[in-house]
């Protein structure tokens, strides 16, 4: 959950137009894309759904984070 914040961040800024709830869902959907190539290409290693939906959480309070942020440097 942890190693999603940074994403999460780096998504706001680097894509500064894209809707906020793209923002917010595009972690999970990364976190969803890895777990699905590990299932599929690591044999010994086994997905689950507390997986994606703990990294999907990371992302999103990393959008989160850099947009209060964001709003509070603007209004200085």
């Amino acid at each position: 959950m942890l190693l999603y914040i940074p994403l999460g961040v780096f998504l706001y800024v680097f894509l500064p137009k894209a809707p906020f709830w793209v923002l917010l869902l595009t972690p999970a959907f990364i976190s969803h894309l890895a777990e699905s190539l590990q299932g599929l290409l690591l044999p010994a290693r086994y997905s689950t759904i507390d997986d994606v939906i703990h990294n999907g959480i990371g992302g999103a309070l990393g959008v989160l984070i850099a947009a209060g942020i964001h709003r509070l440097m603007k209004s200085k």
